[in-house]
């Protein structure tokens, strides 16, 4: 691989190339569609302000969080929705989900102000696991995707990781589980463990 060619026609040239453009990571070529697949997981958020403490610190509940900043606003989500291919818009029913079960938990929040609110498209790949490594077909092709709900945690790893692989350097983590590749999906393959487990032993 010699680099990439843009949107606009334009040719960059690049001694590695290295995907990691989240759900999009796997529109970018056949090699990308095959090591890279991935959903795109649709999750809405807002934030709300209030001159009144309403908590001192993470609230978690079923399907929802509320976290307080420093300030006098609070984070409040989120949707999980699938199926929603590249969409990537708020929409009211994500709204009138987030702020239910919220209510429910914090009723003094209702009195909130709506600061904003905003959805995007978290990086699934097909096991949900995340891609993470070089492309075992193509030297100089790395990939950094589909860690889902996790990608801010695993940052500083997964950059490392890469870091190591461009620069020829030992990897100190057990990663061949995450090497890019052509994951089956994971409802195939809890459907494939529970026939296995089912299956009958004939005489």
């Amino acid at each position: 691989m010699q680099g990439i060619v843009l949107a606009s026609g334009e040719k960059v040239y690049a001694q590695n190339v290295l995907i990691a453009s989240g759900a999009w990571s796997g529109t970018y070529g056949k090699e990308a569609e095959y090591y890279a697949h991935m959903e795109g997981i649709r999750g809405q958020a807002l934030e709300v302000q209030s001159d009144t403490k309403l908590a001192n610190h993470i609230i978690k509940y079923n399907k929802g969080y509320i976290i307080p900043s420093l300030s006098d606003t609070y984070g409040i989500g989120s949707t999980t929705e699938k199926n929603v291919g590249f969409d990537n818009s708020a929409t009211v029913n994500g709204f009138i989900e987030i702020l239910t079960r919220a209510r429910e938990t914090l009723p003094s929040i209702e009195n909130a102000r709506i600061k904003r609110f905003w959805a995007g498209l978290r990086p699934a790949g097909r096991d949900r696991k995340p891609h993470i490594g070089k492309v075992p077909t193509i030297d100089n092709l790395y990939v950094a995707a589909g860690h889902y709900k996790i990608g801010f945690g695993y940052a500083p790893i997964t950059a490392d990781i890469i870091k190591r692989q461009i620069l020829g350097e030992e990897v100190p983590y057990p990663i061949n589980e995450l090497t890019p590749r052509d994951a089956e999906p994971l409802n195939k393959k809890n459907k494939n463990k529970q026939n296995e487990s089912n299956h009958v032993i004939e005489d």
